[in-house]
């Protein structure tokens, strides 16, 4: 049996040119993605294993809510410039996620 986060991690991620991707990196060392991700300008993606990017049609900061299995995030970079709610997923790890 799954068990699935029911508190979502919620960061602010920012883009400094229109047209410009964010994407949300994966550790490729773990296992166990499918996650949705809520890209903060009214689109949601499903069923991510693997990394997820998303083109945004205005520079800005934006508020990404990531729900589901999302056991590692992975050298987030600048773009990622704040952690609203870590959520209740279980961290399988920290190593170089920022």
């Amino acid at each position: 049996m799954t068990v699935m986060a029911q508190d979502a991690f919620i960061t602010t991620w920012k883009t400094d040119n229109p047209n410009q991707s964010i994407t949300i990196p994966v550790n490729p060392g773990v296992t166990g993605y499918n996650y949705t991700v809520d890209w903060g300008d009214g689109t949601t993606s499903t069923g991510h294993i693997g990394n997820a990017t998303h083109t945004y049609a205005a520079a800005g900061s934006y508020e990404v809510t990531i729900s589901g299995d999302f056991p590692a995030l992975y050298e987030a970079g600048q773009q990622l410039i704040f952690v609203e709610q870590w959520g209740d997923m279980i961290w399988q790890s920290m190593e170089r996620a920022f």
